[in-house]
């Protein structure tokens, strides 16, 4: 059984017809909206329009480990890679036997 009201946008909110002393969530099919209708005793409506927001699942702690260990281990091989670069490099003690 399905207890969500689904509305197009504000309009199909405001004609949406609620019997009097009644409250009914209307979510909107085009946005992440949610609109609270209510009538009072005489029928007349007032509403509250909320906005949500679907919430990421938070990561559990291995799933941050992975994140950790993966972002060090790219650290580590760019480190490597500057240090074969400055390897290759030649030093003062090579530039002064080539001088001699």
């Amino acid at each position: 059984m399905n207890n969500i009201t689904w509305v197009q946008g504000e309009a199909g909110a405001k004609a949406f017809l609620v019997a009097p002393n009644n409250t009914i969530a209307l979510w909107d099919s085009e946005a992440q909206v949610i609109y609270i209708k209510e009538t009072d005793m005489a029928g007349r409506p007032t509403m509250q329009i909320l906005d949500y927001t679907i919430r990421n699942k938070p990561k559990d702690e291995m799933e941050v480990l992975k994140d950790e260990i993966a972002e060090l281990k790219k650290k580590i091989k760019e480190m490597a890679n500057e240090s074969v670069i400055s390897e290759d490099e030649p030093t003062d003690k090579d530039v002064k036997s080539v001088k001699e």
